[in-house]
């Protein structure tokens, strides 16, 4: 986290199944630090993640959204190179 937050890197990190109270509390702080953003996972059948984004999540967030990962990715991206000087 440092080293990143050192080089201008920000950390989006993402939290998928399993992932535990102690292991989101971690990849908050981290995504907060470096400037980035904590993205979750969701499916449709919990026990199928090729069932599509869900609607429901066990992590303590309000006002989300749900995208499908690859719109997410994109729109991430495009939000940060929009904030980069034109020229």
């Amino acid at each position: 986290m440092l080293a990143a937050l050192g080089k201008g890197i920000k950390v989006f990190s993402v939290a998928a199944s399993g992932q535990d109270t102690t292991g989101e509390i971690v990849q908050r702080q981290i995504a907060q630090y470096t400037g980035g953003r904590f993205i979750f996972l969701t499916y449709k059948d919990a026990s199928d993640p090729g069932s599509g984004p869900g609607r429901e999540t066990v992590h303590d967030v309000a006002g989300y959204s749900v995208d499908t990962l690859d719109a997410l990715v994109l729109r991430l991206v495009r939000e940060e190179l929009a904030q980069l000087p034109r020229g």
